[in-house]
């Protein structure tokens, strides 16, 4: 048999073991009350039965961090990882990848992102590897404000090839009802686990504590099928989960849910907090200093004993230097941020982090022609379907 090839007992025990989880994740929403609720006000919905936790571990994880819909540059990595083939197509193997949030953002190129990466899934899936694209704050945007943030550019492909079952050619119904894009979007995760990290987009808090990441990931999709008009509204008790309100405190236990509520910006919930970004000093340096809605270091250590984990990896604060940031300034190696701006081409970077064995490793890559190569195929693709 030749080296690094799974014989038939590795096999049978990776699928067993696969039924097992998958078991599992069918069992506890019948088990678990409707409603989580905590000592602050906080609630979760039941469990829906998508699993949170990868197991068994991958041989091999590979974690891009904030995408903003570069497509030529999210390419460019999984090309020279060796995740992708020249034309695009997975070529990973059971490798699996983790897009951490934030897969749109203020790029005109968002639509063909989305396409790539949902074929991709596809691709991965076929040869028994995966791809996980969890959600950010940006993903959601396009329900929850209507698309009034975005520019023209990421809107126009949208408008030029209309998105079939779409009830109108606007950017926000896109993502509503049953279009490719809003299934999609429903089925994402917001916190996952691959043996002892945590991923979670903006990052987890002091709620982890009383609220399963299977609670929360339902919680938010539920949130998402409400805007998309295919359910009811949710408690307004969960509105932490996506977004605090703008007007007034935390709603309590029998207030009516706000009229037109908009997001602010600084909450609590796994897409939005803010609550890992480092301190500056007036000469813009880490200060190492603990940001006043963030837990302690104790507090983070309970959150990550409680599910086994030992690290965190969070995107949503920009790093310095370009680079991966290995050791947090105030909570030292238990947070790991990999957002390093990859649509940024002045100040950003490419780069991903690599788990093997346990370890991981950052990689830096450069804009390539295969990148390029990838956009014109995806753009090509769009332009077929919609004369078809």
């Amino acid at each position: 048999m030749p080296a690094g090839q799974p014989g038939a007992f590795s096999r049978r025990t990776h699928l067993m073991a696969s039924r097992f989880w998958r078991l599992v994740s069918d069992v506890v929403p019948r088990v678990s009350p409707s409603l989580c609720h905590c000592p602050d006000g906080r609630v979760t919905l039941r469990p829906d039965g998508v699993p949170w936790e990868v197991r068994p571990l991958p041989e091999r994880v590979v974690a891009v961090g904030d995408i903003q819909g570069d497509l030529v540059g999210l390419a460019s990595i999984l090309h020279q990882r060796g995740l992708i083939d020249g034309d695009g197509r997975w070529s990973g193997g059971r490798s699996h990848l983790v897009l951490n949030g934030d897969l749109a953002g203020d790029n005109p190129d968002s639509r063909l992102l989305m396409d790539f990466v949902i074929h991709l899934e596809q691709d991965a899936a076929a040869s028994r590897g995966a791809v996980h694209a969890l959600l950010g704050n940006h993903d959601i945007l396009a329900l929850s404000q209507g698309g009034r943030i975005r520019r023209q550019a990421e809107r126009r492909l949208f408008r030029r090839y209309p998105v079939a079952g779409a009830a109108t050619d606007s950017y926000q119904d896109a993502f509503r009802g049953e279009t490719v894009y809003a299934q999609w979007l429903r089925r994402r995760n917001s916190i996952m686990k691959f043996g002892e990290v945590i991923f979670a987009h903006a990052g987890v808090n002091r709620w982890l504590l009383h609220h399963h990441p299977q609670r929360v990931n339902a919680t938010v999709r539920a949130w998402i099928r409400y805007w998309q008009g295919i359910a009811e509204a949710p408690d307004h008790r969960s509105r932490w989960t996506v977004g605090q309100f703008e007007a007034g405190s935390r709603p309590g236990p029998d207030d009516p849910p706000p009229q037109n509520a908009e997001f602010r910006f600084r909450d609590t919930g796994p897409l939005w907090t803010r609550a890992y970004k480092p301190l500056t000093n007036r000469k813009d340096r880490y200060t190492g200093k603990k940001r006043r809605d963030a837990p302690d270091n104790e507090e983070l250590r309970q959150i990550l004993q409680k599910y086994r984990a030992r690290q965190l990896v969070i995107g949503h604060n920009p790093v310095r230097g370009r680079e991966i940031l290995f050791s947090h300034p105030y909570h030292g190696n238990m947070v790991v941020m990999i957002d390093t701006r990859i649509s940024d081409k002045k100040s950003g970077a490419l780069t991903c982090l690599e788990i093997t064995g346990g370890e991981m490793q950052p990689h830096p890559a450069r804009r390539s022609d295969t990148g390029r190569h990838v956009r014109r195929l995806a753009l090509r693709r769009l332009r077929e379907s919609a004369a078809a």
